[in-house]
């Protein structure tokens, strides 16, 4: 890790959906254990998630995908999905998953990274 370099960014919210659009690309198998595991401390963009967060990207996905769409294929291919929440900055975008992925399943460790 020491030798890897971020870049990009210097806004808070995080490409989520775009994270998210590459699960659904992997070569899921049938006899595959089909679990993704999202660890959150910071909303997709679009300030409908990010709010008053300053966010480079206030209308979302610059490929036009929503997260509303994504869940919802997650659902469909029958994926479970955990949610690790580490603050309360990812609310809305949870409530929003949950709204369309009725099984997600959320880990609030906020409490734990004050």
């Amino acid at each position: 890790m020491n030798n890897v370099n971020a870049e990009g960014g210097k806004d808070i919210p995080e490409d989520v959906v775009g994270g998210l659009k590459m699960c659904l690309l992997q070569d899921w198998t049938t006899d595959s254990a089909k679990k993704v595991f999202l660890i959150g401390d910071a909303p997709c963009h679009g300030k409908e998630f990010s709010g008053e967060i300053d966010d480079h990207f206030p209308e979302g996905s610059v490929e036009g995908l929503h997260i509303q769409d994504l869940m919802r294929e997650f659902c469909k291919r029958e994926i479970d999905f955990t949610m690790i929440k580490l603050n309360k900055t990812v609310n809305k975008m949870i409530e929003v998953m949950q709204a369309n992925h009725q099984e997600l399943e959320v880990k609030d460790m906020s409490d734990e990274f004050v």
